[in-house]
């Protein structure tokens, strides 16, 4: 998070200290390629952030988190959040950093 500018005070745990699972299809054209990423399921352990106070564990999947309930529509206090994990995402699926300097 801290890459991507954020402050660990305006972003949500799940971002910071979440553990995440999904499934992905990568389809390769002449010139490139594309990720689709689906499923994503993240997973909180316990916060202890105080003596006597600890954030709860939550999981769950990661569409449910930022769509309204019941409809197709993000949630407007989700964007920043939703522009985050694309910028983690597409720079974790970028596939020039693991290709050698022969096939660049």
């Amino acid at each position: 998070c801290q890459r991507y500018g954020r402050k660990y005070n305006n972003t949500p745990l799940i971002y910071w200290s979440g553990e995440w699972s999904g499934k992905f299809v990568i389809e390769v054209a002449d010139n490139g390629y594309s990720v689709t990423i689906y499923g994503l399921y993240f997973e909180n352990k316990p916060q202890q952030i105080s003596r006597h106070h600890t954030h709860l564990p939550r999981k769950g999947f990661y569409i449910n988190e930022i769509r309204r309930k019941g409809t197709s529509h993000f949630k407007k206090n989700k964007l920043h959040d939703i522009m985050l994990i694309n910028l983690s995402l597409r720079d974790d699926f970028n596939i020039t950093t693991y290709l050698s300097p022969i096939y660049e």
